[in-house]
């Protein structure tokens, strides 16, 4: 099978949008009535903390934890598109009033969304051009005949690029073309091998991230913040040694075992032919690949000039779309790229500055730790309790914004556990690196998306198999420690 009859077999857009209900037939009307029973006490939830406001109701914590919580669970469970959620939280959160209209959009204003909108396009002229069939033939050549190599083969890529680009957004953007081209060319168009291979480059991509300083937006808010509220500057060595070997290394390699045992589908035996796009010449091709390669010394390089991913990626998607260029015309880049992550990440962004605004944030990390009676003994029972409390807000603010608010409270923390300063940033880390559902990081559902993955199907990959990693190496983390005398 070509890569050109494979693509004929793809998910269509109409069936991601449905959720893949479309093809469950009735089959499917339990999970449906449960999404509407979701989205219907949410909807409800949001309505109710928004519109009590109108009633002359003093907007305060609740109204916030009803909404962010609201948010959250749709977010999760599906229930609602994306986008659609972040719509309804905009709108509450907005007719609320709790904070200003500049905390509800603020993700808006960030380099973070012209970053997802510069890789969209940039997506969207490497498939157009047929680049990420010829980037990925190597891939198959190697990976042909054998779905765990084709693993083998993503996750070392994602090493690779985790090493060499400094965001995660960027890497989904580079990598998710290649491997759904690599799907095709393997005869994965379509079910479980496909999500495998997507599901293997997203995991790989965070985990890899996790233990590489400068390589994921948690990482990096948790060293901006621990400099400006306390004065601990992070560096790249002590970092990667701390926390790499295990909760990056390791991590995914696990999840690449995983993944490989099963997701095993059969692959193609022969090495599927690179083809040209008719409708696209060569040198649209060539140019592609010279402004890629021209990008990507910029990423790799930004600690020289500072100039941020999200400029690089815009630059880049403006050449694209340059009027007699036009790899990615304006008119069609609705139809090239959905633009539906644009609203998602949008939204993400502004729940996480609206949990910190709103003090909820800072609220339920102290209800979390009354609650569950932190001792000042500093054993490691407070060592495991301070995991769960960063996990936890893991799942309401999302990584990111878990990782922005726990370093002002981390003083608090290890004066109420017994902990040194460094433990506690040390169970941040451990925290934000326990991925379980794919809104935590709002790179792995746009990756999920350019791929046209259920939704579900992505939910039930990255919640069993981060559960299962885990499980295995967050008390490795703390052998590894104890082995590298890290100070508790």
């Amino acid at each position: 099978m070509t890569v050109e009859e494979a693509g004929k077999a793809t998910v269509t857009p109409a069936d991601v949008s449905r959720g893949g209900r479309s093809q469950a037939g009735d089959s499917r009307r339990g999970p449906v009535a449960m999404d509407l029973a979701i989205r219907t006490v949410a909807l409800m939830a949001m309505a109710l903390a928004g519109g009590s406001a109108l009633v002359g109701v003093q907007p305060g914590l609740w109204q916030a934890a009803f909404i962010s919580v609201a948010t959250t669970v749709l977010w999760a469970t599906g229930a609602l598109p994306e986008d659609q959620t972040a719509l309804a939280f905009f709108i509450s959160a907005s007719v609320l009033g709790l904070v200003g209209s500049d905390v509800v959009f603020a993700g808006f204003t960030t380099a973070a969304l012209w970053l997802v909108f510069g890789g969209l396009v940039i997506g969207a002229a490497v498939r157009k051009t047929g680049l990420d069939r010829v980037i990925a033939a190597p891939i198959i050549a190697t990976a042909c005949g054998s779905y765990r190599r084709a693993v083998a083969s993503v996750v070392l890529l994602s090493l690779v690029l985790s090493v060499m680009v400094p965001s995660n957004m960027t890497r989904m953007m580079l990598i998710v073309p290649v491997i759904v081209a690599l799907a095709e060319g393997l005869g994965l168009s379509a079910g479980r091998g496909r999500t495998g291979l997507v599901t293997a480059a997203v995991l790989a991509n965070y985990y890899f991230g996790t233990g590489l300083l400068p390589a994921n937006v948690p990482n990096m808010a948790l060293a901006g913040n621990l400099e400006k509220t306390l004065g601990i500057h992070l560096q790249f060595a002590s970092y990667f040694i701390t926390y790499f070997p295990v909760l990056g290394l390791l991590k995914a390699v696990l999840a690449g075992i995983l993944i490989g045992l099963a997701f095993q589908s059969p692959v193609s035996g022969e090495a599927a032919r690179v083809q040209t796009v008719r409708s696209a010449p060569d040198w649209r091709r060539r140019l592609t690949a010279i402004v890629l390669v021209v990008a990507l010394l910029f990423w790799i390089t930004d600690f020289i000039h500072g100039i941020s991913p999200a400029w690089v990626a815009l630059a880049a998607a403006f050449i694209f779309m340059f009027p007699g260029i036009d790899i990615v015309p304006l008119g069609e880049l609705g139809q090239q790229a959905s633009v539906r992550p644009l609203l998602y990440v949008g939204g993400m962004l502004g729940l996480g500055s609206f949990i910190a605004a709103s003090g909820l944030g800072s609220a339920a990390a102290q209800e979390l730790a009354s609650w569950i009676g932190l001792r000042s003994d500093g054993t490691m029972r407070e060592a495991v309790l301070l995991t769960g409390i960063s996990a936890t807000l893991g799942l309401l603010a999302t990584h990111g914004g878990m990782a922005a608010l726990m370093p002002s409270l981390a003083q608090e923390l290890a004066t109420a556990s017994g902990l040194s300063l460094n433990a506690v940033i040390g169970m941040i880390v451990v925290g934000y690196s326990i991925f379980l559902l794919p809104y935590q990081v709002p790179p792995s559902v746009v990756g999920f998306q350019i791929a046209e993955i259920p939704h579900r199907s992505a939910v039930l990959a990255t919640l069993w198999i981060g559960a299962v990693t885990a499980a295995v190496t967050v008390p490795l983390q703390f052998v590894w420690w104890n082995a590298i005398g890290f100070s508790f």
